[in-house]
């Protein structure tokens, strides 16, 4: 699985983002964090239903299902949403 990771309101890559895959018993299975261009891949996860999970210092946390076939996934470029108090840093 390889993916891009960005923020919401501008286009520039989040790095050392922790990315974490859960399977059905809660359990996390897998975990990487992003480089310094958003990037990150999680390797060697067998075919089945998971959550992943990713968060950042400063950014809201989001978590989706994803269904692993054939042991390849690519997502399109995820985006985390500035939390609040970031915003209102980010305005003084």
């Amino acid at each position: 699985m390889k993916a891009w990771l960005r923020v919401k309101i501008q286009t520039f890559p989040i790095r050392y983002a922790i990315i974490s895959v859960i399977d059905a018993d809660s359990l996390i299975i897998a975990g990487e964090l992003t480089d310094t261009l958003g990037y990150f891949m999680i390797d060697e996860l067998l075919e089945g239903s998971y959550v992943m999970s990713v968060s950042a210092v400063g950014y809201e946390s989001i978590s989706m299902p994803i269904e692993m076939d054939d042991n390849h996934f690519d997502f399109d470029p995820l985006f985390l949403t500035p939390k609040q108090e970031e915003k209102e840093k980010e305005r003084k």
